[in-house]
């Protein structure tokens, strides 16, 4: 697990190749325990498989990112059979980051498949725990957005996109240090949606707002960074 998380410290930082070498590291010792015991460790196997899958499509090694990917995700499909409530949640994140790998091919209808499983796995996940994962169904349907309009279905795009706003409205007012640039990520892409139906008033309107939060990130960061250098904050 230490490998896991330190893979995932570097690749925080940029470190992409040391992230890397940590998490093949982490994957060679979890592939030797899930070979023994399979039952304990095949979680863990399948975490190591989706952060491999993140450094290699960081460092475009596209093939080997997909390769990794659809390990996971057959991992944890078969994890969520057997046990749903405990690993739904790691198969919707899977199932999304595959939509994203897919996408990567111009694979465009398996995206948009993977990515409407996970969005489904989403939807039931925030209806019973709203402040758990309204966040990861914001992002799904932020991603769902996404390969809709890449297959020129920009009016669902667009309604897709709406929602996941909504979503990062309520939780970017609640913690906008924490949500304001997933804020103006999705105002920006409702902006190009709007702009691709021909509605370029909504689209200026949307892109504006956009480079306000912008802003406001940008403010945020620098005040945090000023609290940290005063010894007001411990972590930044």
């Amino acid at each position: 697990m230490s490998l896991n998380n330190l893979s995932n410290r570097l690749l925080d930082i940029g470190r992409q190749e040391d992230a890397l070498i940590a998490i093949q590291e982490a994957l060679g010792l979890y592939r030797a325990l899930a070979t023994e015991r399979p039952a304990a460790y095949n979680a863990h196997l399948a975490m190591s498989l989706n952060n491999m899958s993140n450094c290699s499509s960081d460092l475009g090694r596209r093939e080997d990112a997909l390769t990794a990917m659809q390990e996971s995700l057959n991992l944890r499909r078969a994890l969520a059979a057997e046990r749903p409530a405990a690993f739904n949640a790691d198969l919707a994140m899977s199932l999304n980051n595959m939509s994203n790998r897919l996408s990567d091919f111009g694979r465009q209808e398996d995206a948009l498949t993977a990515i409407r499983d996970a969005l489904s796995l989403y939807r039931a996940l925030a209806a019973e725990r709203p402040a758990a994962y309204n966040a990861h169904l914001a992002m799904s349907l932020n991603n769902i957005s996404l390969r809709l309009s890449d297959l020129g279905s920009q009016e669902d795009a667009l309604t897709a996109i709406q929602e996941a706003l909504g979503l990062y409205r309520t939780l970017a007012t609640e913690r906008p240090a924490a949500f304001n640039a997933n804020l103006a990520g999705s105002l920006s892409d409702m902006s190009d949606d709007l702009a691709d139906l021909g509605k370029q008033e909504e689209a200026l309107t949307a892109i504006r707002e956009a480079l306000d939060v912008g802003r406001q990130e940008e403010a945020l960061t620098v005040m945090e960074e000023a609290l940290s250098l005063n010894g007001e904050i411990e972590n930044c």
